[in-house]
């Protein structure tokens, strides 16, 4: 079993979607026998290069992204761990990037989520 530890954190889960539409992406992520997280890519075009990032507030489980004019090929995402939620009184983390391989291409999204140790 391989363990990947980074700033304290563990990684838990780490997975790249290659979506197939423009609109949303929704992911269930079971942490435990009785414990799972639901993560909802929202993807919103506005026109123009102003890039929005927003999360709601987590609540039961589910925690929601908006994301507008993500649409840079190199990639667009958080840079830094977001705290989306806790286990066991340890805090869940996540960081995700979104690029795509063209103009009128569908996104990919790279998502890894991280547990307090």
């Amino acid at each position: 079993m391989t363990e990947i530890i980074c700033d304290n954190k563990r990684l838990i889960y780490s997975n790249r979607i290659c979506c197939v539409s423009n609109d949303s992406v929704s992911l269930k992520i079971d942490l435990a026998d009785d414990a799972a997280i639901n993560i909802i890519f929202n993807f919103h075009y506005e026109g123009g290069d102003e890039i929005k990032t927003t999360m709601q507030s987590p609540e039961n489980g589910k925690v929601i992204f908006d994301l507008t004019n993500y649409t840079n090929s190199l990639g667009t995402g958080i840079t830094k761990p977001v705290k989306i939620g806790a286990l066991n009184d340890k805090s869940i983390y996540i960081i995700f990037y979104v690029y795509r391989l063209g103009k009128d291409t569908f996104p990919i999204l790279d998502v890894s989520l991280y547990l307090e140790v």
